[in-house]
Parts: C-alpha cells; sequence; structure tokens
C-alpha cells in the first residue's frame, strides 16, 4: 500500500515487497528516487535484523515460526531490535505484541488504532460494503479525508491506517492518499482471485497462521456466497504441533461461520516429521474434513460446489494446486 500510494503520488521508490504487486510486475522495482526504499521484511531467524530502516511499520507481533523461536518473548524481543535505529515507528496500538514490542524503543512512535480515539491516526465512522472498509481517517481526532478500500477484511483497515499514517507524515496530501488507496488492487495469494467454474468463484490466499486464517474466514460472510469452502494446507510440522489448540479453535469458528474446512497433507518445508502431527488427526479433532492430495479434493469440490459458492485455497504452500485442478488449468 505504502509503494501504491508513493508511485500514484509521483515518487519512485525502490521496492521490495514480499509478494507480487500486478503493477510492478514482480515483487520487486528498482525506482529512480535513490532516497527511498520501501520494504517488507521477514522476521524468521531474525533476517530483519540485517537491515537498518529509518522508518519502521508494526502491525502485529504474534507467536510464530516456532522451529526458530522459543517462546513469544523471543519474537518480542527481536522486534524491538529491529526498529531500535529507527527514527519513527509506526504501531498498531489495538495488538499487545506490538506495544510491547515499541516499549522501550528511543524515537518517535505513532500509533494508529479501531478502538483508541486518542491515537495519532484512528477511524470513524468505519463499516464494511460487500466486506470492504470504509472509513473517515482522523488524525489527532481531527478529519483528514475519506478511506474506502477495494479490498476485504479489518485487516486491511489497519494496513491503510498505517499506510496512510506513513505518506501523510512524508507530505503526500490526503486527497491523493485516499485516491490511491481506493484503486490499490492488491498483490498475488491475498485473497486472490483465480477465476471461476461453472458459477463458482475461487480465490486464493498464503495466510498460514491460525489469526491470519480468522482474519480472512470472518471476513467472508459479508460476501455473500451460498456456500463457501476452505482448503487449506498446513505449514511445517512444528507450527501445526506448537499452535494446535489455536488451529482446532480456528476450524471450530470456521464452522460457526458456515465455512466448510478441507484439510490437506502438511507441507513440510524445511521439516521432517518426527512431532507425530497430520491433517488426518487435526481433522478428527475440529470436525473438518481430510482428503490425502489435492486431486482427490479437487473432486470433491467438483462433485460437491455449485453456482453461487466460493472456494478458497489457502496456506504457504501448495493449496492453489487445488483450485488450478478445478479450474482445469
Amino acid at each position: 500500500m505504502i509503494s501504491h500510494i508513493l508511485l500514484e503520488a509521483g515518487v519512485d521508490p525502490t521496492v521490495a515487497c514480499g509478494a507480487v504487486m500486478p503493477e510492478l510486475g514482480g515483487a520487486s522495482h528498482i525506482g529512480a528516487d535513490h532516497n527511498i526504499f520501501v520494504y517488507e521484511a521477514c522476521e524468521y531467524r531474525d533476517s530483519f535484523l540485517s537491515f537498518c530502516p529509518t522508518d519502521a511499520v508494526i502491525t502485529n507481533v504474534e507467536l510464530d515460526h516456532t522451529d526458530y523461536f522459543a517462546d513469544i518473548d523471543q519474537i518480542i524481543d527481536s522486534f524491538g531490535k529491529s526498529i531500535e535505529n529507527a527514527s519513527t515507528v509506526y504501531m498498531n496500538a489495538d495488538n499487545v505484541g506490538a506495544r510491547r514490542a515499541a516499549a522501550h524503543f528511543g524515537g518517535k512512535i505513532i500509533t494508529v488504532s479501531l478502538s483508541d480515539p486518542a491515537a495519532d491516526y484512528s477511524a470513524a465512522d468505519l463499516v464494511y460494503r460487500h466486506g470492504c472498509g470504509c472509513y473517515t481517517l482522523l488524525h489527532k481526532g481531527e478529519p483528514v479525508c475519506d478511506i474506502s478500500l477495494p479490498l476485504i477484511g479489518g485487516f486491511n483497515v489497519y494496513n491503510s491506517l498505517c499506510a496512510a499514517a506513513v505518506c501523510l507524515e512524508h507530505s503526500v496530501p490526503p486527497a491523493l492518499i485516499a485516491s490511491a488507496l481506493s484503486s490499490f488492487g492488491g498483490v498475488a495469494r491475498r485473497f486472490e482471485h483465480k477465476g471461476e467454474r461453472d458459477g463458482v468463484a475461487v480465490y486464493d490466499d498464503y495466510a498460514h497462521h491460525p489469526d491470519e486464517v480468522l482474519a480472512t474466514l470472518r471476513s467472508l460472510p459479508a460476501l455473500g456466497y451460498k456456500h463457501m469452502y476452505l482448503v487449506f494446507q498446513p505449514h511445517t510440522y512444528t507450527r501445526t504441533h506448537d499452535l494446535w489448540d489455536r488451529w482446532v479453535a480456528a476450524f471450530n469458528e470456521a464452522k460457526g461461520l458456515s465455512v466448510r474446512v478441507i484439510l490437506a497433507d502438511i507441507y513440510a518445508a524445511r521439516e521432517t516429521d518426527d512431532l507425530g502431527v497430520s491433517s488426518e488427526k487435526l481433522a478428527k479433532e475440529c470436525g473438518a474434513l481430510w482428503l490425502p492430495d489435492f486431486e482427490s479434493i479437487s473432486r470433491y469440490l467438483k462433485e460437491n460446489a455449485q453456482a453461487g459458492d466460493l472456494i478458497l485455497t489457502m496456506g504457504a504452500g501448495q493449496a492453489y494446486i487445488a483450485g488450478d485442478l478445478f479450474l482445469g488449468r
């Protein structure tokens, strides 16, 4: 969002994004303005400590990458180190982990919030139209501009608050920010529309942490589909094992949202199976359907999904293959 706003403002930053931005034709861009580098950093194995940002944005900090981080305290400590040389930190004040990470920061802190009107930037009169947030952006309680997002979910409202805050603090005009956010088409594998078959819509999403999964699932009922199917592939044995109870809770909540959960086998990535977990066991505990391969999942979807339904493939592995097979690709 920050990159998109700056590009729309006529600034040409260098960009390193965590996913493909269609307008860039890739995940990176070498800009003409060598004074501005916008990048998305990853905390896994503390790789983000190799960077030294001047402005840092923390949207949330949760327990993840448990094959490297021993606990939430270690992750928070790493986030604190990642921002210690920055001049300004933009922080989601509604997230406990983000607040803890910035607790000892000595520079300028700019807060965003959906619940605290005393935050530097907040949203007034927030409504969701077909799952997409629309609100009046406030700076210290004063209206700045009206924002209408084309992307679903409360998490994207937080993202837009942070992006708008960064750009306003760097003198981008409010009207241009509002216009740019309204035209932001998102990035690949972030609730990306993959196509339709016989009236069934297929989307794909990269979410692979229970909080991420729930954030997207809670946005789905507002979209108005008749029936919804989630094809999820857990990513790594350690994440599945260490967050087991949270996965069970997430998929149990999915049932309450009228989402049918289908689990594929765990994507091992860099790991071997020595923890005794499996998608089959997880499915039994939370009442989901386990199918052993994407061909089986695709056949199930072809037999059950009907016009007006939604299929969402999700995970950091290869769940998208089930959607591609359903679409005949």
